[in-house]
């Protein structure tokens, strides 16, 4: 699995309102596959879920920042995740620290949580208003 550099991580991963020379996004992400003790087989053989429902598969996205969360194109899209049962979130402490332990090359460093929480809070309330 590729991970990507501690520099990447900081430099792209603050929860910033704007983030002004930052145009890339990074998604980190895990499969976790819950198995029925009656099969001995996946649902699922690729990465692709297109309109189809799997009841052992539960998505959920932690961000560190909304773009575009003024626009009702982005609120439509959020809310229409949420309402898909999809579980949307601001990165949190926690999450971060999961973040940089599973998907960071950080060659031992311990996690520093420098300025990556500086606008949480207010990402936090923007996105429940977004979602009601």
């Amino acid at each position: 699995m590729d991970r990507i550099g501690p520099e990447t991580f900081f430099f792209h991963f603050p929860s910033l309102l704007y983030a002004s020379g930052r145009n890339l996004c990074y998604l980190c992400f895990q499969v976790e596959r819950k198995r029925y003790p009656w099969h001995d087989y996946e649902y699922w053989d690729s990465g692709v879920f297109q309109n189809k429902e799997y009841r052992n598969v539960t998505l959920s996205i932690f961000t560190a920042r909304l773009y575009y969360f003024w626009h009702s194109d982005f609120q439509d899209g959020l809310q229409r995740l949420y309402r898909a049962g999809v579980q949307v979130d601001i990165m949190c402490f926690e999450d971060y620290k999961y973040c940089w332990k599973n998907f960071v090359d950080n060659q031992g460093m311990p996690f520093q949580r420098r300025n990556l929480l500086k606008h949480y809070h207010h990402l936090a309330r923007e996105l429940g208003k977004i979602l009601g």
